[in-house]
């Protein structure tokens, strides 16, 4: 006689889908901000915005 079980929930996944949606945020709010500071940044510098990207 067998007695099904059912899988225990892995929580594994719940940090890999949060460390997963963190990155993405990061990156996105990374992405955001430089270019508020890549004007000022090649002024400071000398150099033109396309050499600064």
């Amino acid at each position: 006689m067998s007695i099904l079980k059912r899988p225990r929930f892995f929580y594994g996944w719940v940090i890999v889908a949060v460390l997963a949606l963190n990155s993405g945020v990061g990156i996105a709010m990374g992405l955001i901000n430089f270019g508020f500071f890549i004007k000022p940044m090649g002024d400071d510098l000398g150099i033109s915005r396309a050499t600064f990207g």
